[in-house]
């Protein structure tokens, strides 16, 4: 049995305490400064200790950590882990700016530790249906990707204004935290991206200070173009993934849990439906971790791949700040 240390017991701390809890591999200990949090932790999971101060714990008692807390804390906690040579499983997205991540690489390769960012859509049923007919050449030569996403995140967390999404310096704003997520299973496919061009508002969320909703166009390195819409306001809770092929187009909808694959004029679409619960990308994304911890697998999403993430993401807000594309290769590399 592994030990575990979830820092952050909100929304996402707590999904990942069951789900680690549900691999049946490793007993789990929470890290929480919010006292009545902490003993809601307690009553509901049989977690092993509690704590409310991350500096105080000796994390050299732990087999790996899932750092759960707003991203601007996401680096200095990951440092910290990486220096006590322990391994870290980071929330997305890795953090709101490039400040010390060129640090933590270079002291996770000293070390030897595993540190990946928890980019779970990696993990869903459906983009592991998605990725196996890509790779067989089922399209041809993917030339397009386009996505469409949204949701009403009021629903999902009432208390939006009070949370991390409501600041830009905490990581809020649709582009870091939703829309990181379907950008990042994008690059799995096609790579690094070399242009951003975006556009983004608030349109209807209030008392925030970010933006609620975005489009982006991205240019890849290979040539490839794929563009996302995404809003957090709308009533349907649904993404649509479609990858455009020289030989067909392939259709993943989360929703309705089914891939479609079409290669005809005549719009015959062959569908391919799956079952998942949402908590089994969680716990899928655990077992991925542990595996990682005792060398039996690759880690999911590494720190570089999380870091080109956040660069796309930095590029896609100057860019719809300065209203011009922006150069990736103008976005200032990780500094230690």
């Amino acid at each position: 049995m592994k030990d575990i240390l979830i820092v952050g017991a909100g929304g996402i701390g707590t999904r990942h305490v069951r789900c680690f809890l549900k691999t049946g591999r490793c007993a789990v200990s929470v890290c929480e400064p919010r006292t009545e949090q902490l003993e809601k932790i307690k009553g509901e999971y049989p977690v092993k200790s509690v704590f409310e101060d991350f500096d105080t714990i000796d994390l050299r008692d732990f087999d790996g950590v899932v750092i759960c807390t707003p991203a601007h804390l996401h680096v200095p906690m990951a440092q910290r882990c990486a220096q006590e040579t322990v391994n870290v499983l980071i929330e997305k997205p890795l953090s709101v700016n490039l400040d010390g991540v060129g640090q933590l690489k270079a002291t996770v390769k000293e070390n030897g530790v595993v540190a990946g960012v928890a980019y779970v859509l990696r993990h869903s049923k459906g983009v592991s249906i998605l990725k196996k007919k890509v790779q067989q050449g089922q399209i041809g030569e993917v030339k397009m990707v386009t996505c469409v996403s949204g949701q009403d995140f009021r629903q999902f967390r009432p208390d939006y204004r009070q949370i991390y999404y409501a600041k830009k310096s905490m990581g809020g704003g649709c582009i870091l935290d939703a829309l990181s997520h379907l950008v990042n299973l994008v690059e799995m496919f096609l790579g690094k991206e070399k242009q951003v061009c975006a556009m983004y508002d608030r349109l209807e969320l209030t008392g925030v200070e970010c933006e609620d909703s975005a489009a982006l166009i991205c240019r890849f390195q290979g040539g490839e173009i794929a563009s996302f819409a995404m809003n957090q306001f709308q009533k349907p809770n649904e993404t649509l993934l479609q990858f455009i092929g020289t030989q067909g187009n392939l259709i993943w909808d989360s929703t309705g849990k089914q891939v479609r694959f079409c290669n005809t004029s005549e719009n015959i679409w062959q569908v391919e439906r799956y079952e998942e619960e949402r908590n089994q990308q969680f716990i899928a994304q655990a077992n991925n971790f542990l595996d990682a911890i005792e060398g039996k697998c690759r880690i999911s999403c590494t720190l570089e791949e999380g870091e080109q993430t956040l660069r796309v993401s930095i590029a896609a807000l100057e860019s719809g700040e300065k209203r011009k594309t922006a150069e990736m290769g103008d976005v200032p590399r990780a500094s230690g």
